[in-house]
């Protein structure tokens, strides 16, 4: 698991989930994740992220998603 490589605690990436689910709660019905490898064999945390319809249509979709991506990503990711 990839909180043995010092990678990220799975408890740390839920109370995340849970924070941000909370704080975009009109925008972000609901997020799961998985933690494995990606496509070259790092540690990943991969995201489903179900949106409400009004921020699923186009206009909206790139603004909501990047906030959420960026708060995410903060604090936990290693910046290559």
């Amino acid at each position: 698991m990839l909180s043995s490589t010092g990678f990220v605690a799975q408890s740390e990436v839920a109370r995340r989930v849970s924070e941000i689910e909370r704080t975009f709660s009109g925008h972000v019905l609901r997020i799961r994740y998985s933690i494995g490898a990606d496509w070259s064999n790092e540690p990943a945390i991969f995201f489903r992220i179900i949106l409400s319809d009004e921020d699923s249509r186009e206009e909206g979709l790139r603004a909501i998603t990047s906030v959420i991506s960026d708060r995410l990503a903060s604090g936990w990711c290693r910046r290559r």
